[in-house]
């Protein structure tokens, strides 16, 4: 993981207002890994005792540094440090993903009229490592095929989720239409 270091200055004409808070950020390895992190490393200049929160609805330390708020899914979070003066600085930091986001194509073979010799095949793009691949006709969750192809198929669609070894999961569906 990648650690990101951020101060956000308030500095105004009031001296009891004149701090910088320190925050650190570390993104998610995959877009759908709730695994992001952001932490509230205290306070340069400011009135001690001080809270740290994060929104949206990701709670409020009251406490003193390093309060880390963790588990973060990729999205954009608004900071605010405030020391006991009431004095506070607000600052936005969007916690992205480390990597990019797995895509996916389908090419497939429609089955005949009535007929189960249908084929779909998925291209995984901006992975890494080796893939493990599920494949399943909602709502049944039983898996039909674990390679990229699920062949000897029928009229449906079909799900297919996609994972690789950094990046995370992906889903799609494909539909196979009698001809």
């Amino acid at each position: 993981m990648i650690s990101i270091l951020i101060i956000f200055s308030l500095k105004n004409s009031e001296a009891q207002c004149n701090f910088d808070a320190v925050w650190e950020f570390t993104n998610a390895t995959c877009p759908n890994n709730p695994n992001g992190k952001i932490c509230c490393l205290g306070l340069i200049g400011g009135t001690a005792l001080f809270t740290c929160s994060i929104s949206p609805n990701a709670g409020v330390y009251n406490a003193g540094p390093p309060e880390c708020f963790n588990n973060l899914p990729t999205g954009t979070y608004i900071i605010t440090t405030t020391d006991a003066n009431g004095c506070f600085v607000l600052g936005t930091y969007i916690v992205g993903s480390a990597n990019p986001v797995l895509t996916a194509s389908f090419t497939k073979t429609q089955p005949g009229c009535y007929q189960a010799n249908g084929s779909i095949c998925t291209a995984i793009s901006n992975g890494s490592g080796n893939y493990s691949y599920s494949w399943t006709l909602p709502p049944s969750t039983t898996v039909l095929g674990t390679n990229n192809c699920l062949n000897n198929i029928g009229s449906g669609t079909y799900q297919v989720t996609v994972t690789d070894q950094t990046t995370g999961s992906i889903f799609g569906f494909a539909t196979a239409m009698m001809t």
